[in-house]
């Protein structure tokens, strides 16, 4: 880990100092170096067989499939099932998997665990080193989320993450949230009301970005949230010292996923959860957001805990179930839906 952070440290303030020293406003679209996408270790499937899906229009969707790469084939079935490539490792039960399109064209994988009575429906925006699959076969996974909480959980891979179309960047994870957001809410008839959006690490920046827009939603939580991506990397390093304040820093022209500019306009109860040990993302980055936040709840601070294992902690566990049971905005009661009911021939079944 500490040689990733070196290793993206390096690239960063390389290029940092060729837009500082050549004095030319340089507007970054893209911070690849945010991005690290997993192998791909999972694939969707319908039945037993090996044949995979295409991209042609022609190909009959009536016979069964692996999907290694979601293309616009994958719309038209609702019943897709979550398989792991290792040869010992059983099918993923007990979810829906569903591929939807963004604005930017990419189609991206996204999977749903169902309660019968929920409460809320979290939106969880994973880190950048993982997709889908590692919070399904993790402890805690998405299921233990959906029991512990009585939730609906809804997560999704980026672009370029698993078995997502496009490259991961910016504005495609600003597409992507938006498309899975606006599939809760046209074809599982989920209020807004009832939505809660959870973030972790770099999955804040797509959260905040979207309740920006959204402002009815009924909370926002921030697992490790970084202010930018110039304060994460080089926080204490080249650019600042740990004398000044995280929030009260000048924008450069370089910075991006620069939630510090964006959460004074989040009015909706928001939870600012954080790792005192963190050395990725240092807990000032959470103080700042804390700070500046106009929904603020008590925020928590972890002791004894860093980056990667801020999930694993029960006290972060039972604090985000009293805000959800507390705190968050109250649900609405959520009327039927008959819009989103629909017949797949093949499996006689129908999707609500």
């Amino acid at each position: 880990m500490e040689f990733f952070r070196f290793s993206v440290q390096f690239k960063f303030q390389h290029r940092y100092s060729l837009c500082y020293t050549s004095n030319v406003t340089c507007v970054t679209h893209h911070l690849h170096i945010a991005f690290w996408p997993p192998p791909r270790e999972y694939y969707f499937f319908i039945g037993d067989n090996t044949e995979s899906i295409d991209k042609s229009e022609k190909e009959p969707l009536n016979q069964q499939y692996i999907v290694r790469k979601a293309n616009k084939n994958c719309l038209r079935r609702k019943d897709w099932r979550f398989g792991l490539e290792h040869r010992c490792a059983a099918e993923i039960s007990g979810i829906e998997c569903f591929v939807t399109e963004t604005e930017k064209k990419n189609h991206i994988a996204c999977v749903f665990v169902r309660k019968s009575r929920p409460r809320y429906t979290l939106l969880f925006s994973h880190p950048n080193g993982s997709d889908i699959s590692d919070h399904l076969v993790g402890l805690p996974n998405l299921h233990d989320a959906a029991r512990f909480f009585n939730c609906n959980v809804c997560s999704y891979d980026y672009s370029g993450y698993g078995i997502s179309e496009g490259n991961p960047s910016e504005k495609n994870m600003y597409s992507d949230i938006n498309a899975v957001y606006k599939y809760l809410l046209e074809d599982l008839c989920i209020p807004e009301t009832n939505i809660i959006l959870w973030g972790y690490s770099i999955g804040t920046v797509a959260s905040i970005e979207l309740a920006k827009q959204a402002g009815k939603l009924a909370g926002l939580i921030l697992l490790a949230p970084v202010a930018s991506i110039i304060r994460a990397i080089c926080w204490g390093k080249c650019c600042w010292n740990r004398n000044e304040q995280c929030g009260r820093l000048a924008d450069c022209c370089s910075d991006g996923f620069n939630n510090v500019k964006k959460i004074s306009e989040i009015e909706m109860p928001t939870l600012i959860a954080h790792g005192v040990q963190d050395t990725i993302v240092t807990i000032e980055h959470g103080k700042a957001l804390y700070q500046l936040c106009p929904g603020a709840v008590k925020p928590l601070w972890v002791p004894d805990v860093g980056h990667n294992n801020l999930e694993n902690s029960s006290m972060l566990w039972h604090r985000m179930r009293k805000f959800i049971n507390r705190e968050a905005r109250p649900p609405l009661k959520r009327k039927r839906c008959k819009s989103s009911e629909k017949y797949i021939k093949n499996k006689k079944t129908i999707i609500r």
